[in-house]
C-alpha cells in the first residue's frame, strides 16, 4: 500500500478527466483516520467531490461520463443492445456457453456445446438467423450439437421442449414422438 501525503495540495493536478479545484472537507473513516476530500471539475463541465486517495489511485478518473461514453460506443456498434430480443437471445446462448457463472452453464458450455466462432459478432448471427420472429425461441435441431447456422432455427416452445436430450423418442407409424 503507497502511503498518501494529506498535506500536499493537489490544486489544479489533473487525475484522468478529472482536475482538483480546492480541498472541500474530510472524510472521517470508523478508525479515527481523516482522509481530505477535493472538489474536482471534469472535462465535461461536472463538479464533484472526491476523496484525494480515490484520485490518486487512479480509482476515480471522471464524474462518471467516462463509463457511459465507453458503454454508448459499446452499445453503437450495432445499434441492438437492449432494443432486441434477438439480441438478448444472442447475448444468453453466449454466457450458457461460454460463462461459467452464467445460469445453465452446465447444461451447455460445462458439457461440451460452443457457439461457432462466427456467431462471436452479433451481425453475423442476426444475419444468418434473422430477427426473432414473435412468440418463438432459438432451438438446436441436434440437442448434443453446438450453436452454428446449420442446427439453429427459431422454433415455437412446445417443439422446443420435446427436442431435449432429456426425452425418449419413438417412431410412431405416422411420425417421431416423444415419450
Amino acid at each position: 500500500m503507497v502511503a498518501v501525503n494529506l498535506s500536499v495540495d493537489i490544486s489544479n493536478a489533473r487525475f484522468g478527466s478529472l482536475t482538483a479545484m480546492s480541498q472541500s472537507g474530510w472524510h472521517i473513516q470508523s478508525s479515527g483516520r481523516r482522509m481530505p476530500i477535493w472538489r474536482c471539475k471534469c472535462d465535461c463541465g461536472s463538479e464533484l467531490d472526491v476523496r484525494k486517495t480515490y484520485l490518486t489511485s487512479g480509482d476515480t478518473k471522471s464524474c462518471g461520463c467516462l463509463r457511459r461514453r465507453t458503454t454508448a460506443s459499446l452499445k453503437m456498434k450495432h445499434g441492438m443492445a437492449h432494443k432486441s430480443s434477438t439480441y438478448d437471445i444472442w447475448v444468453l446462448m453466449r454466457q450458457r456457453c461460454n460463462n461459467p457463472r452464467a445460469n445453465g452453464f452446465r447444461y451447455y458450455g460445462g458439457r461440451g456445446v460452443t457457439v461457432c466462432e462466427r456467431w462471436d459478432d452479433y451481425a453475423n448471427f442476426l444475419s444468418d438467423m434473422g430477427e426473432r420472429p414473435t412468440g418463438l425461441t432459438l432451438d438446436r435441431r441436434d440437442p448434443y450439437g453446438n450453436y452454428e447456422p446449420s442446427n439453429c432455427r427459431w422454433e415455437t416452445w412446445t417443439v422446443q421442449n420435446n427436442n431435449k436430450r432429456t426425452h425418449a423418442l419413438v417412431d410412431n407409424d405416422m411420425r417421431r414422438m416423444t415419450l
